[in-house]
C-alpha cells in the first residue's frame, strides 16, 4: 500500500502541480518616461500676417510617476523669456494636463507687443519628442499661435 501512495504522490509531483493558482493583479497604468531636457525651434504665427517667426526654446521636465514639473525658456524677438514652472500629469498616451489654471509659457511682456497672455495650449510627448501648441493674445500685435516639436537631448 505504501508503494501505491508514494507512486500517486510522485505522479502529481512529476506533473508539475504547483499548488493553488495565485490571483492576478491588475496592471498599473504605464506612463511614458519623459524626464529630461528638450530643445528646438518653435514657430510663432501672428494673426496680422507679418510672417512666421522662429523661436528657439528649451523645456526641462522632471517626472515622478505620472506627475510632471516643466520649466524652461525661449527667445522671442531677441528677448529671453523664462517659462514659469508648471505642474501636472501625463496620461498613458503622453498628453500633459496642467494641474492648476495656467499655461506652459505664462504671461510675458514684450516691448513691441506689450503683454502676451496665453489663452489655450496642449503639450504631448511621444518618444524623444514633445509637441507644443499654444495660442495667446497680445496688447498690440494681435493673436499668436506658437507651435512646434522639441527633441530630448
Amino acid at each position: 500500500m505504501r508503494q501505491i501512495v508514494m507512486g500517486v504522490v510522485l505522479f502529481f509531483v512529476g506533473c508539475g502541480d504547483s499548488g493553488p493558482i495565485a490571483p492576478t493583479t491588475p496592471t498599473a497604468p504605464r506612463f511614458p518616461q519623459v524626464a529630461g531636457t528638450y530643445s528646438g525651434t518653435l514657430s510663432l504665427s501672428p494673426s496680422d500676417s507679418s510672417g512666421v517667426l522662429s523661436v528657439p526654446a528649451q523645456l526641462t521636465v522632471i517626472q515622478a510617476g505620472s506627475q510632471l514639473t516643466i520649466s524652461g525658456s525661449m527667445t522671442l524677438m531677441g528677448q529671453n523669456i523664462d517659462v514659469a514652472a508648471v505642474t501636472g500629469t501625463i496620461n498613458e498616451t503622453g498628453f500633459f494636463t496642467v494641474a492648476e489654471s495656467g499655461s506652459f509659457t505664462g504671461p510675458a511682456h514684450n516691448p513691441t507687443c506689450g503683454n502676451i497672455v496665453p489663452t489655450s495650449g496642449s503639450l504631448t510627448f511621444s518618444g524623444n519628442m514633445v509637441r507644443l501648441v499654444q495660442t495667446a493674445v497680445t496688447d498690440y500685435c494681435g493673436n499668436w499661435q506658437l507651435d512646434g516639436t522639441l527633441t530630448r537631448l
